[in-house]
């Protein structure tokens, strides 16, 4: 997506990766993050701004980054490779 056209991976260990698109995306993995703290370790909250997308796996401690947060749920579909991807308010 957004002209991306390298392999896109989890970033477990780096904790983020950032992907040169416009806008420029940034996807973190907050799997060992345990509170509000861990989290603004990661430089997440300067990764905020309306410039950029953010895309957070374990997302759970992260109740208070606003209402401009979207909790978007993937799962795998009946087809070989058919992804399933449902929002809070719906299916996409």
């Amino acid at each position: 997506g957004l002209g991306y056209k390298e392999e896109v991976t989890i970033p477990t260990f780096s904790i983020c990766h950032v992907y040169e698109t416009t806008p420029i995306v940034y996807h973190y993995d907050l799997y060992r993050m345990t509170n509000l703290d861990d989290i603004f370790s990661t430089g997440l909250f300067d990764s905020c701004d309306e410039n950029s997308v953010l895309f957070i796996e374990w997302a759970r401690n992260t109740e208070e980054l606003g209402e401009e947060v979207k909790t978007l749920f993937f799962s795998y579909g009946e087809k070989n490779n058919e992804r399933i991807i449902e929002a809070e308010d719906g299916i996409f």
